[in-house]
């Protein structure tokens, strides 16, 4: 962790690139932090963040700088309490960007973004009749799958796995949607597409060359090249949640302090708060972030969420291909 007054010295800082994610403004040096459809031409004199990747040195040294993510891999953190939040790495292989510095970047993310009174939250989001539609669930319980089927029966796409929300409008994150074999067969994918796919999954089901690969990601962007006359939207007002769950075929009304219940476990899923070891630290000697300030705006935006909906409904099937069918008999 870097203290407030250490001074770096850099090289190779190379290009700047501006990215805004729904006015969360991010200056770095990588090009590949997020996909090209977020990055502005816009100067931004003082960015909400800074990321720069490359080989740095202190000029003093103290206790608290530096912080190793992977190996050789080193992170410095600054002024995380205010503008801009100062982040330099400098990675273990060139410039590859680990897991591990992500998950870390898009905590530091979702806590500015708390910080206007939104947050990011573990849902799909489709629209249909301009009403948009969360589609909740843990990780691979059938989210992506309902998606597609949905996608080609007249629904239109905003997210697969993540969105930015108020509580009462969707936004989407940058991600890709994660395509496995079983979901190849609802998209127009060419044979070496299909096989890649196939062979990633073959090579994750291995536990020990897991690490080695990233499963299929499939940018939102290309969706209607394989999926016929598919809208990809940029907002929607959020009418309805749907829960899913897997058991005997059901579908019922959920009241609103069950609902709430879940999306409190549910929300942070990929995202969560207080997971990362620096940033505790960060706290512990500069007094930010308060978490229970952060957390307490996040809840406050799930109650304004379930608040709004016209409908909350949890959604039971034994297979996660027939989810679609129940979210079309009351859509």
């Amino acid at each position: 962790m870097l203290l407030q007054k250490v001074c770096v010295k850099w090289s190779g800082v190379g290009k700047l690139i501006y990215y805004n994610l729904h006015g969360l403004t991010i200056e770095s040096n990588f090009e590949k932090l997020f996909p090209e459809s977020y990055a502005t031409e816009e100067y931004v004199a003082v960015p909400d963040i800074q990321v720069f990747l490359g080989k740095f040195d202190l000029f003093k040294k103290t206790n608290f700088e530096e912080k190793s993510l992977m190996w050789a891999s080193r992170l410095l953190l600054q002024n995380l309490h205010s503008k801009p939040v100062k982040i330099f790495y400098r990675p273990y292989f060139g410039r590859r960007v680990g897991r591990r510095f992500r998950k870390l970047l898009w905590e530091i993310i979702k806590m500015k973004f708390l910080e206007s009174s939104l947050t990011l939250m573990h849902s799909a989001c489709i629209t249909y009749d301009d009403k948009g539609i969360l589609i909740i669930a843990p990780a691979e319980t059938g989210k992506t799958m309902t998606v597609l089927k949905l996608l080609k029966r007249g629904f239109s796409f905003l997210s697969d796995d993540y969105i930015l929300t108020n509580g009462e409008k969707a936004y989407p994150i940058p991600s890709g949607l994660t395509i496995h074999s079983l979901h190849a067969q609802e998209l127009n994918l060419n044979f070496l597409e299909k096989l890649e796919i196939k062979i990633r999954d073959k090579i994750l089901s291995i536990p020990i060359l897991s690490i080695l690969i990233s499963e299929y990601k499939l940018p939102p962007r290309e969706l209607p090249h394989h999926i016929e006359n598919v809208k990809i939207i940029e907002e929607a007002n959020i009418h309805v949640l749907t829960f899913l769950e897997r058991g005997n075929s059901l579908i019922k009304d959920l009241d609103k302090e069950e609902a709430l219940k879940r999306l409190k476990v549910i929300g942070n899923v990929h995202i969560p708060l207080f997971t990362e070891e620096i940033l505790l630290e960060y706290s512990y000697y500069y007094g930010y972030p308060d978490f229970d300030k952060l957390r307490t705006i996040e809840y406050s935006v799930y109650e304004r969420l379930v608040n709004s909906c016209e409908k909350i409904y949890l959604v039971r099937t034994p297979k996660k291909e027939d989810y679609w069918r129940h979210i079309l008999n009351v859509i």
